[in-house]
């Protein structure tokens, strides 16, 4: 992954499990529209389509369009029809609630809507020893020359995945200017929803 980074490509974390739940969605309703129109229901299968790319629409926001997408210079967190872009000259270090939160050197963060899952926790009992680096101070440098930010990992759960691949594209990117917090609408998202509303609005008045 840092080496398509640095090669001035993109990666895109996401949740698993929503991107599996989605395509099977899709699967399912390529099934049924598929049978209506080899039996011969045309009109069925045809106002059918017109309602499940509104429905499928719906899911691919929720489930697989929000994500996290990371470039040489910047995060972008893909919330719900809204983008994030976060320059990495602003990003002091990432962290984990339900969902990744990126922290910013003035103090504020933003969250990650569609960051991957976090790992179960494990319970002390079952961990007999403790992980290397669990329950000890950690410091990242970040991408700029500022001060350290200093976590505090869970002896519980350990480092977080997510948050440590974050951490590792952040030291092989190039993070420039700092710029600033760019927020906006995410527009192919709205154009491709209000193409499907139309799509569904013939279907059910025709």
């Amino acid at each position: 992954m840092t080496k398509d980074l640095a090669e001035g490509g993109t990666v895109v974390l996401r949740a698993v499990m929503s991107t599996v739940v989605f395509w099977v969605v899709v699967v399912v309703a390529a099934f049924f529209v598929s049978d209506a129109l080899i039996r011969g229901r045309w009109s069925t299968g045809l106002r059918a389509v017109g309602v499940l790319l509104f429905v499928l629409w719906a899911l691919w926001v929720f489930l697989y369009r929000m994500s996290i997408v990371v470039d040489q210079h910047a995060v972008t967190a893909r919330n719900l029809l809204r983008d994030t872009r976060i320059p990495w000259g602003l990003i002091a270090d990432f962290d984990r609630r339900y969902q990744v939160r990126v922290i910013l050197h003035d103090g504020t963060a933003v969250d990650c809507w569609g960051s991957p899952f976090p790992q179960r926790t494990v319970s002390n009992r079952s961990q007999g020893s403790r992980r290397p680096g669990t329950g000890t101070d950690v410091e990242w440098k970040g991408v700029t020359s500022e001060a350290p930010h200093t976590i505090r990992s869970s002896p519980a759960q350990g480092p977080d995945p997510t948050v440590e691949l974050l951490r590792a594209l952040g030291a092989s990117a190039a993070p420039g200017p700092s710029g600033e917090v760019r927020r906006g609408w995410d527009t192919p998202a709205l154009l491709i929803g209000a193409a499907c509303a139309v799509c569904a609005l013939i279907a059910v008045l025709v």
